[in-house]
């Protein structure tokens, strides 16, 4: 399966939510709870909050040769964090994700300097952050949606000459 990298367009914004909502539910099924999954991405999403949170982040599309979001990942501005990567089910194992991260650090670089990139972690994504070099240096509970979550405190050290 092709893909392509792309800035995210508001013409997306429904594709997006059906890719992170997909993910949530068909990915991390064996470490959330259907409670969880379904507080963490309900059946009816805020679209306001989708549309103004994706406006106001560096946003990153990953898409298929018919213009399908495979996945996208965006950067929270002004605290250069990396804030989401979700890639579609059916697009998992084919360097989407890989790609999309790489794509949002290059970003973050671009802002302005930094010594290492964060990000939180759902339960189920650890191996693959692990695997593109980053470390879990704890674990915390947040709310959301009044549901509580655990989920993994990531970081990679950005080397410098």
């Amino acid at each position: 399966m092709k893909f392509r990298l792309s800035a995210y367009e508001a013409q997306y914004l429904l594709a997006v939510i059906r890719c992170y909502t997909e993910a949530v539910h068909r990915i991390a099924d064996d470490f959330y709870s259907w409670e969880e999954r379904l507080a963490w991405a309900p059946e009816v999403p805020d679209m306001r909050a989708w549309a103004s949170g994706l406006n106001s982040n560096k946003v990153i599309l990953a898409l298929g040769m018919d213009n399908e979001v495979l996945g996208f990942a965006d950067v929270q501005l002004p605290q250069k964090k990396i804030n989401r990567l979700y890639v579609h089910p059916n697009a998992q194992g084919i360097g989407v994700g890989k790609h999309l991260l790489e794509a949002v650090e290059r970003e973050m670089l671009l802002l302005g300097p930094c010594s290492a990139f964060s990000l939180e972690s759902s339960l189920n994504a650890r191996g693959f952050y692990e695997k593109q070099g980053y470390t879990c240096i704890g674990s915390r509970e947040v709310m959301f949606n009044g549901m509580k979550y655990r989920n993994w405190l990531m970081e990679k050290q950005i080397l410098t000459r």
